[in-house]
């Protein structure tokens, strides 16, 4: 038997990786091959924003004005659902013969779709670079793009959004989608390369309602920006394995809601919910005010 050689090097930083199975791929049809998942990011950061450029662009153009306002938490909802279970599927191919996929879910009877433009590995979604969230069938049929791969039956998830969902103001959104990068990039930073992969974050958005609502740690403390942040932690267990869970979050000003909305309780907008299995990343979101401690048996 001929003997395979094994010269692999990272698509982004070009740094080497010994072994195979070490790298990390996302693309069916490339043989390009990453050592961290913060260098697929990085690798990908033009593509993302061409393609978000690209939405606002055709939303100048065809004159789609829409202010769509749901929280971190029931977007989070939706991404998960059009991961697992899209309407349709697309599939189109530039003339290099990269292959982008479009998964697309009715989520509300209103109607409104959200369409994610992603990567596929092994038959599944494995690095998402753009999402819209619309009410407009043209915009929707923007993104039905190439050749139809799969198409489900129409389901329609009436529990997706509701006339019940918390107005969060506009403002304050883009305060949390900002934010959101800026955590992100300070996570892939601190994280060690043998916890949670990122690509399946997804998979544990059940924990996010739990963690906010029952947390076993609570930590308030203000960010570089001046902004600050509550860090809700509880620790679970899925399939015998033990991980934190930990949800950064801003607290909502009740006088930023319509009157007739405004509730009595607090709110708290996830801005990053993400679990672990790093002690030391866990640990770094123990700072500033203590308003919950975890009870010691």
């Amino acid at each position: 038997m001929k003997e395979k050689i094994s010269w692999h090097f990272c698509d982004h930083c070009r740094g080497q990786i010994p072994v195979l199975d070490q790298g990390y791929m996302v693309e069916e049809k490339t043989c390009r091959l990453f050592c961290s998942e913060s260098c697929i990011v990085k690798y990908y950061d033009p593509l993302i924003d061409l393609l978000a450029n690209d939405e606002k662009q055709y939303r100048k153009k065809n004159n789609i004005n829409e202010k769509l306002e749901i929280s971190e938490a029931k977007q989070r909802k939706l991404l998960s659902s059009v991961l697992e279970q899209p309407d349709e599927i697309w599939s189109c191919s530039d003339q290099l013969g990269c292959e982008y996929f479009f998964q697309i879910k009715k989520v509300s009877t209103q109607p409104t779709w959200m369409i994610l433009v992603c990567f596929r590995f092994k038959q599944k979604p494995s690095f998402i670079l753009h999402h819209v969230l619309t009410h407009s069938s043209q915009m929707m049929q923007y993104y039905q793009k190439g050749t139809l791969v799969t198409q489900n039956e129409e389901i329609v998830d009436d529990q997706a959004l509701t006339n019940e969902e918390i107005i969060v103001p506009e403002k304050f959104m883009e305060q949390v989608e900002s934010l959101r990068s800026s955590f992100l990039a300070s996570i892939l930073s601190k994280r060690d390369e043998q916890d949670i992969p990122i690509e399946d974050f997804h998979l544990f958005e059940e924990y996010i309602e739990p963690t906010i609502s029952q947390p076993e740690e609570v930590f308030e403390y203000e960010d570089k920006s001046g902004h600050l942040v509550h860090a809700f932690i509880r620790d679970f267990e899925k399939m015998d394995d033990c991980f934190f869970y930990i949800v950064l979050s801003l607290k909502l000003d009740p006088t930023m809601q319509p009157a007739e909305n405004r509730l009595d309780d607090e709110v708290f907008i996830p801005v990053l919910a993400f679990p672990t299995i790093d002690e030391q990343l866990y640990l770094s979101f123990k700072k500033g005010i203590c308003l919950t401690r975890k009870a010691v048996n």
